[in-house]
């Protein structure tokens, strides 16, 4: 049996819209779509999706219809969380801006801009990943909150399951299964699994 694993990160909704061209001052949508996102949330749910059984904890969630979104979506995968919705808070939420031409732009609501995640004690007997933020520069957020930074952390995550999931499989398969799951992500914002 697999060991559980622990993901702690930022939990978002995001709204993924794609348009032809970010060159001109008005363009038109040629889709969007509402998903749950977040460093912590995208991990959490990529490593469900194969089978994983997977803890999430992060950032607090407003009782809004961002918030109970999430909630809905993380219960409907199989993610175990402790999350309650809380009066007051405010839910973080970003648009992520995806042109065909391959450019990206990142939309981080003040609450996501200015996302602190609470200190966590990490589950024992999992794999852990902690991917705490702190408020920094907005330069910094930029790093560590944009596309880059999210597959970079999934990566990691996707590495820690092919080990334990697949040992008798090498490094090099491993890193080319990873490339090609997040080729696919990168391109078309759904994960191949």
């Amino acid at each position: 049996m697999l060991p559980p694993f622990h993901i702690h990160g930022a939990i978002r909704v995001e709204y993924r819209v794609r348009t032809r061209t970010l060159q001109q001052s008005i363009g038109a949508i040629e889709s969007e779509q509402q998903c749950a996102g977040g460093t912590g949330a995208l991990c959490a749910l990529s490593l469900a999706r194969l089978g994983a059984r997977v803890r999430l904890s992060g950032n607090a969630l407003g009782d809004d219809s961002h918030g109970r979104f999430l909630k809905s979506q993380l219960r409907t995968a199989g993610i175990e969380t402790d999350l309650e919705l809380q009066a007051g808070v405010v839910t973080p939420y970003a648009i992520l801006l995806r042109a065909d031409e391959g450019q990206t732009q990142t939309l981080l609501s003040p609450q996501a801009r200015e996302l602190v995640l609470p200190p966590v004690q990490m589950q024992r007997d999992a794999r852990t990943f902690d991917f705490s933020l702190q408020m920094k520069s907005l330069e910094w957020q930029e790093k560590h909150q944009g596309c880059d930074a999210l597959l970079d952390a999934l990566r990691s995550v996707l590495l820690a399951w092919l080990e334990v999931a697949r040992p008798d499989e090498g490094f090099d398969e491993h890193q080319a299964q990873i490339g090609r799951w997040l080729d696919e992500y990168d391109r078309s914002g759904v994960f191949p699994f």
